[in-house]
């Protein structure tokens, strides 16, 4: 039974694998950066030949919660008037701000004001009904795959209701599978165990899967990533394998003596 079972998952990574990668990625990252924050772990998915077209938002529930919950600083595009909204978060208790299309317009219309809101903000959010507007409104930078605002269903009348969908937004998380060479999706962060984040990689990659189109033959790599530090594959389909003759293991071996 647990052979069928294994036979049909989609993800090749197990949990073990996760583990370790994630070990080695928080060596890596506090070796080369000194520092003890907590990025974001992202599983990136490397694809022998992009899908036609892209497909999301797609959300996902993972057992542990992917991003820190509360947090210092949010920023919700809005539809209508942002005093409407405004109101309606500041009965939530969330440190949220919101940001209307036209305030977007007038007051982080240039990259100076853009690169502030950008720096100074934890998470970005965006109401379902304005998100398609905002590639064009912000550019590619916020589209990044650490910035690109989470799509959100948010009733301004419901304070609770919009605690909540927040809440589950951070705590799951949102990807796109794009119509190019790999897909991003963050898996969690440093601040969880490293049982917990193994057990969100592995998880989140057999998720992710179901979502990619034919992906057992689309996927050739599997990697993670923190913060500017990219780890070598811990899956890699067709990984070459070396075989030696006997004749060449002989000679092997009387190299190493002389």
């Amino acid at each position: 039974m647990a052979e069928e079972e294994a036979s049909k998952k989609l993800s090749p990574l197990t949990f073990q694998m996760a583990r370790s990668g994630a070990i080695e990625l928080q060596q890596k990252y506090t070796k080369s950066t000194k520092r003890r924050e907590c990025p974001n772990v992202f599983i990136v998915f490397d694809f022998i030949k992009p899908p036609k077209s892209s497909k999301g938002p797609i959300n996902l529930t993972l057992p542990h919660p992917v991003r820190m919950f509360p947090f210092q600083s949010g920023v919700v595009f809005v539809g209508g008037e942002s005093v409407k909204w405004q109101e309606a978060f500041d009965k939530t208790e969330l440190k949220l701000k919101a940001i209307s299309m036209s305030a977007l317009q007038k007051h982080y219309s240039s990259r100076k004001e853009q690169d502030q809101l950008f720096t100074s903000t934890d998470y970005f959010f965006a109401e379902k009904g304005v998100a398609s507007q905002l590639p064009k409104k912000l550019g590619n930078k916020f589209f990044s795959r650490n910035r690109q605002p989470t799509q959100v269903s948010l009733d301004i009348s419901n304070p609770e209701q919009i605690y909540n969908e927040i809440k589950n937004s951070i705590q799951g998380t949102q990807f796109y599978i794009p119509a190019s060479n790999e897909c991003w999706v963050r898996a969690g962060g440093f601040n969880l165990s490293f049982d917990h984040l193994a057990e969100n990689i592995a998880i989140c990659s057999e998720l992710a899967m179901q979502e990619i189109p034919k992906a057992k033959a689309r996927v050739k790599s599997i990697h993670l990533y923190a913060s500017g530090i990219a780890m070598p594959p811990i899956w890699e389909k067709d990984a070459k394998k070396i075989t030696l003759t006997a004749e060449e293991i002989k000679t092997t071996r009387t190299n190493e003596e002389q």
